[in-house]
């Protein structure tokens, strides 16, 4: 999104980056904390979770990047803005736009329901 945003130079695009960079955000504090409950009750090994703590820490980093481009292409026409005074502004509680876009991500991109360690229900 972010790429077609700085390609095609679309504002609105480029918008609608941020409340997706912050609903990455959640998935993978969710995954962590999922995580570490797997490990709690010997249902996953440190090891493994090496791997997966790789892979979401990479795609937060993705997610930041997107983010920053997003964020340079809104910016382009104005002056006196830090990138990350930008993004707090965004997040503030009424913006509502912001929270719209943030409250379709979580319904689309929502982690499966298991049990607090993981397991599926009944499994």
């Amino acid at each position: 999104m972010a790429a077609d945003a700085f390609a095609e130079e679309d504002l609105e695009k480029a918008a609608r980056v941020e409340p997706l960079e912050e609903t990455i955000d959640r998935l993978n504090r969710k995954l962590k904390k999922r995580h570490v409950e797997r490990l709690r009750t010997g249902e996953c090994t440190i090891e493994l979770g090496f791997a997966l703590s790789d892979l979401t820490t990479d795609y937060e980093r993705i997610s930041d990047h997107c983010s920053n481009i997003a964020i340079a292409l809104l910016q382009s026409g104005t002056d006196g803005y830090e990138a990350h005074e930008y993004a707090a502004e965004l997040r503030r509680e009424d913006n509502p736009g912001f929270r719209k876009a943030c409250e379709e991500y979580r319904a689309k991109y929502v982690l499966p329901d298991y049990g607090s360690a993981g397991k599926k229900p009944g499994v």
